[in-house]
């Protein structure tokens, strides 16, 4: 286990690997996947709870290092996924952790987990897109209880008065650019449009359940039925019995199996 130091904008940011978790021996081989697994901090900065999050996203965890690849954890609070600059930051520093440790060139692949997540996945994309020499390249996405559409006031604001929301959004760039600190978009917006539509084109499965009290059904077939258009290998298991984000916990063979099947094929195609 290696921790960064000094300020860290992730919750919890840790190298994982099989083995000793101290003086982890990450896999040398660039055949092998490297396997980021993301998922939002619903607490703030100074209430963060890293512990639940380690304790959390080891089962999943589980999933690749019983197979010997290598698993990077980017647990960002809710604060610094909805902040851009900050996310951005956040995510170059994943990346320099990849390359300082030769990772760079092996095959990486995005595990979601919840909603949130896709702010820190198109984030990702934007870096890896604008990166040269062929570094950080996305083989592939596992998404896990996501996407959601916008919900709420605002949303519906949108939908029933598109002329008034306009003003709202020009008035609200306007106070987060002279109040940052204070003022930011609501990131639903963009964020879900730009995972419907993202220019990453590398195959992705999505996780998820008819019964999901937060992530509706529906809204994930929609999201799937636009990338497939797109031309991306779109897979998919829909279950009806798990709850969000529960999907590992109820179904965990076939849970593990989806994902490692997904990720070795694509790595041997």
């Amino acid at each position: 286990m290696i921790s960064g130091s000094g300020h860290n904008p992730w919750t919890d940011n840790f190298i994982h690997t099989e083995g000793d978790r101290t003086q982890p021996s990450i896999n040398a081989d660039k055949n092998q996947p490297v396997i980021i697994l993301i998922h939002v901090n619903k607490q703030n900065d100074e209430d963060a709870t890293p512990f639940i999050e380690h304790n959390y996203l080891r089962h999943f965890r589980k999933i690749y290092e019983s197979k010997g690849w290598t698993t990077l954890q980017c647990t960002p609070s809710y604060g610094v996924a909805n902040n851009e600059e900050e996310c951005s930051k956040a995510v170059q520093s994943v990346l320099a952790c990849l390359e300082s440790r030769g990772l760079h060139q092996n095959p990486i692949f995005l595990h979601l987990l919840g909603p949130r997540s896709v702010q820190v996945y198109n984030e990702f994309t934007r870096a890896v897109k604008v990166e040269t020499d062929d570094l950080f390249q996305i083989y592939g996405s596992i998404i896990d209880s996501a996407p959601s559409r916008p919900s709420g006031i605002i949303a519906s604001l949108r939908k029933t008065f598109p002329t008034v929301f306009n003003v709202y959004i020009a008035l609200l760039h306007i106070l987060a650019t002279v109040f940052p600190e204070f003022f930011h978009y609501p990131p639903d917006f963009d964020s879900y449009e730009e995972f419907c539509y993202n220019k990453n084109a590398s195959p992705q499965l999505y996780l998820y359940s008819e019964c999901d009290h937060v992530v509706d059904s529906s809204d994930v077939e929609s999201v799937i039925n636009i990338r497939h258009r797109a031309g991306v290998q779109v897979d998919k298991k829909c279950w009806s019995d798990s709850d969000h984000a529960r999907h590992l916990f109820t179904h965990e063979v076939e849970y593990m199996s989806l994902c490692q099947g997904f990720v070795e094929r694509i790595v041997k195609s």
